[in-house]
């Protein structure tokens, strides 16, 4: 799945340097973004499979730190392309990175202790095979935190213009993510050694808390401390949900344990755009942002009840 998906991503990316027609292009997104979630569920598998399930925090929060910084630099490299030469220079920048990807994703072969053939069955399909059932309760919550983080990424900057700080939006985000990369590999070595619930409900009440100042920031100093507890609360939430849902699953439903949680992201994201847009048209962008502290604290709830149905 790594050699095929990130073979397809890179092929992709080398295209873009052709497109004349609008149709290609689309054509061109459709199939990037089949090489892009085939590539991330399969890479975060890779993780989950080769990291010890004593160290499967540490480990899947190594990935999320590179993702991170990857999510960081990306947009800066782009930008200063664009602004400095042309597209095509991006999308030859773009082609270089693909296929470094495809050839760091292949240099080392899995060894065969970590391999678990697949079960092949002839039972018929059912819809419950595209999800791990297992996975689920934990996705569920990583659906919510996915929702509140919609906020972000679809009204954060619509929302400093509204205050006068539209400036300050792109600071917003550089200290989010420089939160995240410092503090992530010490979150996986806490996961690991005292357990799940001292990070999840911790970083519930940093991103709880950091929701609540962002919704009544009156200047800059306070928008960037929104910001960093934001990103230390997702920070926190998002690897540590990962883990619990590949940890649920047996280890030959990993990879779906893996997609079923991706895909909980996605639905929040794409839920949350949806549904906080008609708060905001309904009421303003402060109350909205109160809204997403009461479902931050839905988190901690459906965590616990989560927790108090596995101890039973």
């Amino acid at each position: 799945m790594i050699f095929a998906s990130l073979a397809l991503f890179c092929v992709v990316c080398f295209l873009y340097l052709g497109v004349q027609t609008i149709l290609f292009l689309f054509v061109l997104r459709f199939f990037h973004g089949v090489g892009f979630s085939t590539g991330t569920t399969a890479t975060a598998t890779m993780v989950a499979v080769f990291s010890p399930a004593s160290r499967m925090g540490e480990g899947v929060g190594n990935l999320a730190v590179f993702t991170s910084i990857a999510m960081v630099i990306g947009p800066f490299i782009g930008l200063k392309l664009i602004a400095e030469y042309s597209t095509a220079h991006l999308f030859g920048a773009c082609a270089l990175f693909g296929l470094l990807a495809f050839l760091c994703g292949n240099m080392k072969l899995m060894p065969q202790q970590n391999i678990v053939n697949p079960t092949r069955t002839t039972a018929a399909f059912c819809w419950t095979d595209l999800f791990e059932q297992n996975a689920l309760p934990i996705a569920f919550c990583g659906g919510l935190l996915a929702l509140v983080y919609s906020s972000l990424l679809g009204f954060l900057p619509l929302y400093a213009q509204s205050i006068g700080m539209m400036g300050m939006a792109s600071y917003f985000f550089a200290v989010y993510a420089l939160v995240i990369i410092i503090t992530r590999p010490f979150i996986g070595k806490v996961f690991d050694r005292m357990g799940a619930k001292w990070v999840v409900y911790a970083s519930i009440f940093f991103y709880l808390v950091g929701m609540v100042e962002l919704s009544q920031v009156k200047n800059s100093t306070e928008l960037l401390l929104a910001g960093a507890l934001i990103g230390l609360g997702f920070g926190g939430l998002n690897p540590s949900f990962q883990t619990l849902a590949v940890l649920a699953a047996p280890t030959h439903k990993k990879g779906l344990a893996t997609s079923t949680y991706f895909l909980s992201l996605d639905i929040g994201i794409g839920v949350g755009s949806f549904v906080l847009g008609l708060v905001v048209n309904l009421t303003n962008y402060r109350t909205m942002y109160l809204v997403c502290a009461v479902i931050a604290a839905l988190i901690a709830l459906s965590f616990y009840g989560i927790n108090s149905k596995r101890r039973r």
